[in-house]
């Protein structure tokens, strides 16, 4: 028969029954548990533990969990760092990919301008139309990232899941438009600073 094991837990798992006298003259190992205590008062436990019993073996699991929650600490710090980067090189790339978009629609931001639109209506717009992109992809990574943390949470884990505060969940995807916004405003800032006149003077020498 398999038996699932949840190694998280400090409760027991399961029990196996034996007849009595089966494991009477078998090794045995007793194992004990003690009540919360401050440092100094662990220290004396273990001490005189080990002065009147010297085959005892104590772990101190409170000074454990506070290593383990240090070691996890530094490494949501070095996963912050990283989500840091890996956001800085997204904008990067999105300035990229908005400063391409914006060259292409080049003829078409100066017809507008030659028709009548100003060049500050034409930045609003296409500050507002990176800012909805930018919004639209926070959102959808917000999502991913709750269903693939929700996923490997039950299955490798085999924990429920936990959600994200409310401020997080918000403020990422706005960041995000913001930081789409302020982009799209400085991918415009060339192409809208030059006059129509010397984009037709230039089509009429490149023709």
């Amino acid at each position: 028969m398999l038996r699932s094991v949840r190694w998280t837990s400090f409760q027991p798992n399961f029990f196996i029954t034996f007849r009595p006298g089966v494991l009477d003259d078998a090794p045995k190992t007793y194992l004990a548990s003690l009540p919360r205590a401050d440092a100094h008062r662990r220290e004396q436990w273990q001490a005189s533990l080990f002065e009147g019993f010297s085959n005892i073996s104590s772990i101190d699991v409170t000074r454990l969990m506070e290593t383990l929650l240090e070691g996890f600490s530094q490494i949501s710090m070095a996963l912050r760092l990283m989500a840091l980067l890996a956001g800085m090189a997204g904008m990067a790339a999105v300035f990229s990919v908005l400063r391409l978009r914006v060259g292409e629609r080049r003829g078409e931001l100066h017809l507008l301008k030659l028709l009548g639109a100003a060049p500050r209506s034409l930045t609003r717009a296409l500050s507002l139309e990176a800012a909805v992109l930018g919004g639209a992809a926070g959102t959808l990574g917000v999502l991913l990232s709750l269903v693939v943390g929700a996923v490997l949470s039950m299955t490798v884990f085999e924990s429920p899941p936990a959600l994200p505060s409310l401020r997080l969940m918000v403020a990422v995807p706005l960041a995000f438009a913001i930081g789409g916004g302020l982009l799209g405003r400085l991918s415009t800032r060339d192409v809208l600073a030059t006059r129509p006149q010397e984009w037709l003077r230039s089509i009429q020498d490149g023709g």
